[in-house]
């Protein structure tokens, strides 16, 4: 039969596994309850990203208006101008 010295020794080497293993066991839970977090908080910011594109693709204005880089603006100021000249060549003709 073992001496109770090495009952003790045995005991203590029991005990502190077991709490080693608790407590490992409480960090790796740890760890995989934030990832998990971290993974649910990415999957919401990506929703919230295409949301945002949609609502922004479902309430942009008429295309005519916003594509063109302006050249429609250019193409009615330059008729507007041709208009007046041609008003003011016009107006000259008849006096």
């Amino acid at each position: 039969m073992a001496s109770s010295g090495v009952n003790v020794l045995r005991y203590s080497a029991l005990i502190a596994g077991v709490s080693y293993g608790l407590y490992r066991q409480s960090t790796l839970n740890a760890q995989s309850h934030k990832a998990q977090v971290d993974r649910e908080y990415q999957r919401q910011a990506s929703l919230i990203t295409q949301a945002k594109a949609e609502f922004k693709k479902k309430n942009m204005p008429p295309e005519s208006v916003t594509k063109g880089g302006g050249d429609h603006v250019s193409v009615g100021l330059r008729m507007l101008l041709m208009g007046t000249e041609l008003i003011h060549i016009a107006s000259h003709a008849w006096k």
